[in-house]
């Protein structure tokens, strides 16, 4: 019986002395870790805030300063490219003066609106077609008056070459050339709807040619036109009565710049002019006409 008692009071001497240490030392003593974790989360986010606050009070002088040191950099390092520049300038001195001197004595040069200079330099009864040091093609000589090039209106990936009585189209990108099965003289040639047809104007017609499968395409309804944003601008001259009529408009005293959507049919008459109208094109985003005397006009206020 004593030594059960013995137990019952032993069990309850640890069950009370558990709750004493629970109750006054493990509690206060995470009460206390959780305030100074507190405490530190505090003090933390003082300091962070007198960081910003200093930040902020940076003087108006130390930013000057952290500006010049900027500047001074970027003036340092300009002066670098510069020196590098000048370096490859004058490793390509000889090349443009051999250029040069090649230009000055080729068989013939053809500078184009896009800028770029295409010539021939004669070697053993052939003529070399060369841009800049490149050399592109060789031909079998001809006389100058049988050489021609041409840009193409509106890209400048392509080259339209005529050596006597052959014509050609060159891609200067991937080097390939296309013989051209075509006999009409060439006024000039401009691209169509996408980088890989063009339009080969000649004295009466026009054929719409497609790159890829090297065929012509016959067209002869209108002198000229674009087609821009889904619908169709045309020149008409008033001595051009079969197209006049075709298109219903009564006999004028002007040439006509002509809208046409084919799929509303609609048509309108958006330019009149006195000027003999030569050409038409699309180019920079604008569209241009040029008259018989070869200037060029842009033409505003359109649909």
């Amino acid at each position: 019986m004593s030594n059960r008692l013995l137990s019952v009071f032993i069990l309850i001497w640890v069950f009370v002395s558990g709750y004493i240490y629970y109750e006054f030392k493990y509690v206060p003593k995470m009460i206390k870790k959780q305030e100074e974790k507190a405490l530190e989360l505090k003090l933390e986010q003082e300091n962070k805030e007198k960081i910003k606050n200093k930040e902020k009070k940076v003087s108006l002088e130390q930013i000057k300063e952290q500006k010049q040191v900027e500047n001074n950099k970027i003036i340092e390092k300009n002066k670098n490219i510069k020196i590098i520049e000048n370096k490859i300038d004058s490793q390509t001195i000889k090349q443009k003066i051999e250029y040069l001197k090649q230009i000055k004595n080729a068989y013939v040069k053809f500078e184009l609106k896009n800028w770029k200079i295409f010539y021939f330099m004669e070697s053993n009864n052939k003529l070399l077609l060369y841009i800049s040091w490149q050399k592109l093609w060789e031909f079998n000589k001809v006389e100058v008056k049988d050489l021609n090039v041409l840009e193409i209106i509106w890209n400048n990936d392509y080259i339209f070459l005529q050596i006597w009585e052959n014509k050609y189209l060159y891609n200067l990108l991937t080097k390939q050339m296309n013989i051209l099965d075509l006999k009409p003289s060439i006024l000039y040639v401009k691209s169509w709807i996408n980088t890989q047809e063009f339009l080969f104007k000649t004295k009466l017609w026009i054929y719409i040619y497609t790159y890829k499968n090297n065929k012509f395409e016959y067209f002869n309804f209108f002198e000229d036109f674009v087609y821009y944003k889904n619908w169709y601008l045309w020149i008409i001259n008033k001595s051009d009565t079969r197209r006049l009529s075709n298109l219903s408009i009564n006999q004028t005293n002007n040439n006509l710049i002509v809208y046409y959507n084919p799929n509303s049919k609609e048509k309108d008459i958006v330019y009149k002019t006195n000027l003999a109208l030569k050409k038409i094109y699309f180019q920079n985003n604008k569209i241009y006409f040029e008259d018989s005397q070869n200037k060029e006009y842009e033409l505003e206020n359109i649909k």
